[in-house]
């Protein structure tokens, strides 16, 4: 097997692409202030009530993986 060179598919550059994506995003969240993370949060934990309030026969579920 030759080492200096590295064929790289679509699928290959594809999946490189999604991690570098996902990378960055991580990256921004980081540098968020803590109270916008803190917002974030609220707004978050509010939508996924509103969620279990409106479908009553799945809202154990979706506390039990918290």
């Amino acid at each position: 097997m030759k080492t200096d060179v590295v064929r790289i598919t679509p699928d290959v550059l594809l999946l490189i692409a999604k991690i570098d994506e996902f990378k960055g995003a991580w990256r921004a969240l980081g540098a968020l202030a803590p109270e916008r993370l803190v917002i974030m949060r609220s707004v978050t934990i509010s939508d996924v009530m509103s969620l279990a309030g409106a479908n009553p026969a799945h809202s154990s579920s979706i506390f039990w993986h918290w």
